[in-house]
């Protein structure tokens, strides 16, 4: 009898995985190549001429614990905001020792440190658009970095 419960759950987890397996094979049309997104997304946002649109297909094991970057702290989390997410600062997308190298994210360049390490002069790349088309504003950093510091950080 308990056999019998373990196989369905097991059955279920392997038809799961079959099923993910499946859709990141996706399609073989250029037109829908992940490894060009990350790119473009950076590319495009800073008024490059990279590709806008298309897909991405992503492989993931458990499902993130929050979308929400202030509010997540698992690793699968992170993996999800890597690819989505560009902050003021990121690390370079690239295998290796390359990918472990900080660079500027939204940020057109690295601070200016000033006032014995008290205070950090970040300049914004010119022509950064939310998706709904706003313009990005430095004074738009305000309430997240009010929101980051209430933020109920912590495990379950």
């Amino acid at each position: 009898m308990v056999h019998r419960r373990l196989r369905g759950p097991a059955l279920l987890g392997l038809l799961s995985a079959l099923a993910l397996i499946a859709a990141a094979c996706g399609s073989s049309d250029s037109s829908s190549s992940s490894s060009s997104s990350s790119s473009s997304s950076s590319s495009s946002s800073s008024g490059g001429s990279g590709k806008t649109g298309g897909t991405a297909t992503v492989l993931m094991g458990p499902a993130p614990d929050y979308l929400d970057p202030q509010r997540a702290y698992t690793t699968q989390a992170a993996e999800a905001h890597w690819i989505s997410y560009i902050g003021l600062y990121t690390y370079a997308h690239k295998a290796g020792t390359d990918g472990g190298k900080v660079i500027p994210g939204i940020a057109q360049d690295f601070p200016k440190v000033s006032n014995g390490g008290k205070t950090y002069d970040i300049t914004l790349r010119k022509g950064l658009k939310y998706s709904n088309g706003a313009a990005v504003k430095a004074s738009d950093f305000k309430s997240t970095i009010q929101r980051a510091i209430k933020a109920p950080w912590g495990g379950k």
